[in-house]
């Protein structure tokens, strides 16, 4: 499990710079001006990821939510055969967890480190105070709340029906997206995600993501190395995203 962070770990993991960039970086703080985001970093805690740690499984209590501080995470479930079916990556800036305040009772994936890294960390009676104390906050939290209930549905929708190359286009411009920004998106996207959650995420197989890969690099649409995919004709995805 991943463990509270020493006094020397967060100063060189987690500095209270490092911190409060995050939190700025967070849609969850969004709007929150600097002496807000001070505040609300006095209430976290952080804690220290190593790759493989579980943060939390789903069907326990939702008592906590976290800020991606550094490195990265997945967001999985168990399918009945016991395979890993992964439904998002959390990377700086992002924030996942649940509090009865949102309307979670409990949470409904596994979170998994994929690397080494830090979370802050909201009790739910701290995250609680600052809704009261906060409005941007409660809206911003709200909003988000109401945005991956209907993400999730639309992916769900769309995944039953589109091709593998469709899926896995949708995938990868929403990690350029996550790993970037919808004004900027990255165009190497530095994952610690093996092909097998590529496939997870897309709803098709890590054989089907090898070809679907081979074939767009035969044709100059990514590259991509250990740890690494680089989005070459980011034009071409979008097409096949919408499945033109």
């Amino acid at each position: 499990m991943a463990t509270l962070v020493s006094t020397a770990d967060q100063a060189a993991m987690c500095g209270v710079d490092v911190r409060l960039a995050m939190l700025a970086r967070s849609p969850l703080f969004a709007g929150l001006d600097d002496a807000a985001l001070e505040r609300v970093n006095d209430r976290c805690h952080a804690m220290a990821t190593a790759p493989g740690d579980v943060v939390y499984r789903k069907g326990e209590p939702a008592e906590r939510l976290y800020v991606v501080a550094t490195g990265q995470l997945k967001l999985l479930e168990h399918d009945a055969s016991g395979g890993e079916v992964v439904h998002d990556l959390c990377v700086p800036g992002s924030f996942l967890g649940g509090a009865p305040t949102l309307g979670d009772v409990a949470h409904a994936h596994d979170a998994r480190a994929l690397t080494h890294g830090c979370l802050l960390v909201l009790a739910a009676e701290v995250f609680e105070g600052i809704v009261r104390s906060e409005p941007t906050f409660a809206l911003n939290a709200l909003t988000l709340t109401s945005q991956r209930l209907r993400d999730a549905e639309r992916t769900v929708q769309a995944l039953s029906r589109r091709p593998v190359e469709t899926q896995l286009a949708t995938t990868l411009l929403r990690l350029a997206v996550r790993l970037g920004s919808t004004d900027a998106p990255a165009r190497r996207l530095e994952l610690a995600l093996s092909q097998a959650d590529l496939a997870a995420m897309s709803g098709t197989t890590p054989e089907s993501v090898s070809r679907t890969f081979a074939a767009w690099q035969r044709r100059g649409l990514v590259a991509r190395g250990r740890g690494w995919i680089e989005l070459k004709d980011r034009a071409a995805l979008a097409d096949l995203a919408e499945g033109r």
